[in-house]
């Protein structure tokens, strides 16, 4: 167990991310962060998700560039419409995953460094039904995996 001191009190918390804790009242009342930021990690810890709107200037443009530089669906891997991994050799792609301003969200709401560590770019939505990632992806500790999707089509529920 490590000892998390907060400006207000001293509080136990275990090893998983401070919005699973039985403390994160306490944690998030005696943190310093400003009021829209704690209703924010409050709204995330409650609901499980965040919806955020990134600050990327040209915004279509740089999404346009992403698709033009992408190999196309099939002719890259068979039987597929993704490309894995695409971080690793698409500039565009990789200032998206170590974007500053996701990577801060990302630390505010789990309280640690986070690591991308990979990258999924889909060709088409895959309309999937409601399901978990975690067989795919996971961390030790338990519950510090977070996925970050990036719509790059206009979107409805």
């Amino acid at each position: 167990m490590t000892i998390v001191e907060t400006s207000s009190a001293t509080v136990s918390q275990f090893n998983l991310p401070w919005i699973d804790s039985p403390f994160f009242e306490e944690l998030l009342a005696g943190s310093d962060l400003d009021a829209p930021t704690k209703k924010f990690v409050k709204h995330y810890a409650e609901e499980g998700y965040a919806i955020v709107n990134l600050e990327i200037p040209d915004f279509d443009g740089w999404v346009d560039e992403i698709i033009r530089s992408l190999p196309q669906g099939r002719d890259i891997i068979k039987y597929t419409d993704r490309v894995q991994n695409a971080w690793l050799f698409n500039e565009a792609v990789r200032s998206l995953a170590i974007a500053p301003q996701i990577l801060s969200i990302l630390t505010t709401l789990y309280q640690r460094e986070p690591i991308p560590f990979q990258t999924l770019n889909f060709w088409f939505g895959t309309q999937q039904k409601t399901h978990s990632d975690t067989i795919h992806f996971n961390s030790i500790p338990a519950r510090f995996m977070c996925g970050v999707w990036v719509a790059m089509e206009d979107i409805d529920k």
